[in-house]
């Protein structure tokens, strides 16, 4: 009985010794899961645009009636100008940046267009209308005077410009406007960017109080942005801007830029 006892015993430790060795041993090849790569623990996280806006100081508010004579009591002298779902005209949402890091969100009526306040100031040659782009590309369909092609101005100023169409907004933070939080590593909102071409206007609602906080910040973001990369051309080379300027009574172009 114990001899059978002993026996049973020596197969049993038998049994977990072999158990420990294969535990002991690595794990087939085959078997692996292929090692992630890792990005670098020193390499600098990226900042969307609108993040950059906000340490800055920017923020935004509706182009309300009130809001506009704040406007225009700041006597402003440049001003930039971005536009957001210009797939429809007018576009679905204006933005104008000034000074103090403020931006107005307007929303054009479908009917009515651009607010009578919002012709006014495009149509005044005393301030300078900075676009990042051709202006007549968003759609606005009213006249403008003394308008500036920021994009265009910039081009061959920002490494990997695009021959065609000329650096992106956010290149041109980098290279030229280096006093922007944290400059060197913005990165564009695309996600929000790209929801824009998929909105529509509501003949019930108010689209400015249906955008989210998050759209409306990217908005007043590129305003903000395009005005930042205007001043500082306007510092470094104000013979870029004047040669990129429309509808001033010395500059190319006629006084006034008439809609398409």
């Amino acid at each position: 009985m114990s001899s059978a006892f002993a026996g049973w015993g020596r197969r049993v430790l038998n049994r977990l010794r072999l158990a420990l060795d294969q535990k002991s041993l690595p794990a087939p090849a085959i078997d692996a899961a292929p090692a992630r790569a890792r990005p670098a623990l020193d390499a600098p996280p990226a900042w969307k645009l609108e993040r950059a806006f906000e340490a800055a100081g920017g923020s935004y508010s509706e182009a309300s009636a009130t809001n506009w004579k704040h406007f225009w009591a700041s006597k402003p002298t440049v001003v930039g100008v971005d536009a957001e779902g210009t797939q429809h005209s007018p576009p679905l949402l204006v933005q104008v940046a000034f000074a103090g890091n403020r931006v107005l969100l307007e929303a054009p009526s479908a009917r009515e267009g651009v607010s009578a306040d919002l012709q006014r100031l495009l149509a005044d040659a005393s301030i300078a209308k900075c676009f990042f782009g051709p202006p007549d590309n968003e759609g606005l369909e009213v006249p403008m005077a003394n308008v500036v092609d920021v994009q265009a101005a910039a081009k061959g100023k920002v490494a990997h410009t695009n021959p065609k169409h000329g650096p992106s907004l956010v290149a041109a933070v980098r290279t030229l406007a280096p006093g922007v939080p944290d400059a060197a590593n913005l990165v564009k909102n695309k996600k929000i960017q790209q929801s824009f071409g998929f909105m529509f206007r509501s003949r019930k609602k108010d689209f400015l109080h249906e955008l989210s906080h998050a759209r409306k910040l990217y908005a007043a973001a590129d305003a903000w942005a395009t005005l930042e990369v205007a001043r500082s051309l306007y510092r470094t080379d104000p013979e870029a801007v004047a040669r990129n300027t429309l509808g001033t009574p010395d500059g190319p172009g006629s006084t006034v830029l008439l809609p398409k």
